[in-house]
């Protein structure tokens, strides 16, 4: 089926030209600070991202999510212009589902991915934006990368800042030029939607807490952001939420004056979140642990199954997973490796992965090059001794372990690992500047 026609390519240079005009709109502020050509540079990666994603999906592969939300996106916006009516848009999954499989252009795939809350919110938002786009694929793409690119760009910004503009090019290069940012979380998938929420909670919460600006229209957008990443994503607004706590202990620690404080406010915070854990966390990790079972062996049997014929592609297996609290601690160490680190040169099986391998051979050299000047105590020391790095620490081992205990094909992996990029490159460049400025003292 043809998702992208001539039209879409007609309309593509009208829709980027008026993207570009919003953008530039707001690049005033960045004429004095050196950022506006990695701001404009950012934008079009990113519009760029959206239009090669669209043509891969639609030339290269023929199928994947994000056709599948299109269709269920086009059966929604064209059921609310004949009945003139916004109503189907607060419609539960199953009762869109429902209307649809008893719809003309009914069946059963696009019914099931109808009928499941995650992605029913992305054809939401994709039936919301048919109607100022003629409902064109290719536009729609373009509109999921934009809010990618405002979140991402925030996230940058924020990064930049604690950073004291120290290392704003390499941040710029490991944030905003990565090709897997801009390429798998750029089109009309829930990663964009992902990447946007994550960028301006971040950005949002470090403004409001940090640097104490409160606005109340900033404040509306945290929580929208958050509810948005909940329903699409909940175990990245879990990990993240997570984190900032963990920075917000680590930060309020931090600012005690003597250690008698600083340990007592440690002792305190720290029996106060195992209660929250114990009454309030507990089940609801308990109710996903099990759900991840669940599908977890329903994507093991289709694997198997696809490597005993040959045709899996570059999946890859871990057919011994141990979900008890002690096998998860056990393994993790293992699934945040692979997570991070893979696929190698050698396990890459397309084109389309040669890209993140080279990407993941680099954060290895990276993080290797750091412990071995440093020594692993130093590294772990700047890492526990620093809140932003603690945060950003914290969320990605947490999210790359869910990723690698949850995810057995790497093409999928990519695409699950990209909220995890910005906040490893972060840390790292982090330890490096400090790396850096402590060799600077020595040597004076």
């Amino acid at each position: 089926m043809q998702y992208i026609t001539l039209s879409d390519y007609l309309l593509l240079p009208v829709y980027i030209a008026v993207l570009y005009i919003i953008v530039k709109s707001r690049a005033i502020k960045y004429n004095n600070t050196g950022l506006k050509r990695i701001y404009f540079t950012a934008f079009f990666l990113h519009m760029l991202g959206a239009v090669l994603y669209s043509m891969v999906i639609q030339y290269y592969y023929g199928f994947g999510d994000s056709l599948g939300f299109f269709r269920g996106s086009t059966f929604l916006s064209s059921i609310t212009k004949e009945d003139v009516t916004f109503k189907y848009f607060f419609y539960s999954p199953k009762e869109l589902s429902t209307l649809f499989l008893n719809s003309e252009v009914g069946d059963n795939v696009i019914g099931a991915v109808i009928n499941n809350a995650p992605n029913l919110m992305i054809i939401k938002i994709s039936a919301a934006l048919s109607l100022i786009t003629f409902n064109k694929y290719l536009i729609i793409s373009l509109f999921f990368g934009f809010f990618s690119f405002i979140g991402v760009w925030r996230l940058f910004l924020t990064f930049n800042e604690i950073s004291q503009n120290k290392a704003t090019k390499i941040l710029a290069i490991t944030i905003l030029y990565l090709p897997s940012l801009w390429f798998w979380g750029s089109g009309l998938i829930k990663d964009s939607i992902c990447m946007g929420c994550l960028g301006l909670i971040t950005n949002i919460f470090y403004k409001i807490f940090i640097k104490r600006n409160f606005r109340l229209f900033d404040g509306l957008v945290f929580v929208g952001a958050f509810y948005l990443l909940f329903v699409v994503k909940s175990y990245i607004a879990a990990t993240l939420l997570t984190a900032l706590i963990a920075f917000a202990i680590r930060y309020f620690i931090k600012s005690r004056k003597t250690n008698f404080e600083k340990w007592a406010y440690l002792f305190f915070l720290l029996i106060a979140g195992v209660l929250i854990f114990n009454f309030l966390i507990a089940s609801y990790l308990k109710s996903i642990i099990e759900d991840s079972q669940v599908a977890i062996d329903s994507f093991k049997n289709v694997y198997e199954t696809l490597d005993a014929n040959g045709g899996a592609g570059s999946s890859f297996l871990n057919k011994n997973i141990d979900f008890s609290p002690s096998g998860i601690l056990i393994q993790s160490p293992g699934a945040i490796f692979t997570t991070l680190y893979r696929p190698f040169i050698w396990e890459i099986r397309n084109l389309m992965m040669l890209f993140s391998s080279l990407e993941s051979l680099v954060a290895l050299i990276a993080i290797l090059f750091l412990i071995i000047r440093l020594r692993v105590f130093k590294f772990f020391s700047y890492i526990i001794s620093e809140p932003y790095i603690f945060l950003s620490f914290i969320f990605v081992a947490i999210l790359s372990a869910i990723v690698g205990f949850t995810t057995f094909n790497f093409g999928t992996m990519v695409r699950y690992r990209i909220p995890i990029l910005p906040f490893y490159s972060f840390m790292l460049v982090s330890i490096y500047i400090k790396y850096i400025e402590q060799k600077n003292n020595v040597e004076k």
